[in-house]
């Protein structure tokens, strides 16, 4: 497996990526947003830098336990008194509309594109062709990961291979540091999008470490609650790591 990028104006970089989309449900290569020179170049060097081949990172992913690895998680980062129970409870009182990504007939267009201050088109944009069949293989393909607090290729190929297949979410972007997705099947109850904010909060989604940093010890239904509502309904993720 391999991927090939090509080089793109930010202002045809939905247009591109739509196109070689439908082309990849035609058969054709799987498409991704990468971003600008320096995005790719990152990409590249991480992928230069791990020995490990795409086909073990995927059999190593396939090993992983996510309940386990979640554990272990909020243990390493001092936050092993989350109660799903209790964060549930505080819930039932709270009146959660359907929030602003709901659906609207269309999935949202990709963001790697865009300046995220002025949220205008980069100038120049580089997209990903990978040789794959389904998106959770991409980070085994590009080796992300294992850098900071960024896991490991296989931790990433496990939980999107996860979400995959309960939210049909897929991997539509993929920089230096962020990876986006388009889901076609979001949460749609308060305990489904709480139990994808816990695993989101593990795997560090940029919504929840933001807000509090690097301290996890305070964390509870004032940090869960507002990610588990913005996942209510939401057909993009965006996660970030630094």
């Amino acid at each position: 497996m391999s991927f090939r990028t090509l080089e793109v104006s930010g202002a045809r970089a939905v247009e591109t990526f739509t196109r070689f989309r439908s082309e990849f449900h035609n058969g054709g290569l799987y498409p991704f947003i990468i971003g600008e020179h320096d995005d790719l170049e990152l990409l590249e060097e991480g992928k230069a830098i791990e020995s490990m081949t795409t086909a073990k990172i995927l059999t190593l992913a396939k090993l992983i336990r996510i309940e386990s690895w979640i554990a272990d998680r909020l243990e390493t980062v001092g936050a092993i008194d989350l109660s799903f129970s209790d964060i549930l409870d505080s819930w039932d009182d709270e009146p959660v509309g359907r929030n602003s990504n709901e659906d609207s007939g269309q999935y949202p267009s990709p963001s790697l594109h865009l300046d995220p201050e002025t949220q205008n088109p980069k100038k120049k944009v580089y997209l990903g062709l990978a040789d794959i069949h389904v998106s959770w293989h991409l980070p085994a393909l590009v080796k992300y990961g294992g850098w900071n607090e960024c896991p490991e290729a296989a931790v990433h190929c496990a939980f999107h291979k996860s979400w995959g297949e309960r939210y049909n979410a897929e991997i539509i972007g993929m920089s230096s540091d962020r990876i986006e997705c388009f889901v076609a099947q979001p949460p749609a109850s308060y305990r489904d999008a709480l139990e994808l904010a816990f695993q989101q909060f593990a795997y560090r989604a940029n919504s929840v470490t933001d807000q509090f940093a690097d301290d996890y010890s305070g964390v509870g239904s004032d940090k869960l609650l507002p990610l588990a509502r913005s996942l209510l309904y939401s057909h993009r993720w965006l996660f970030e790591w630094h």
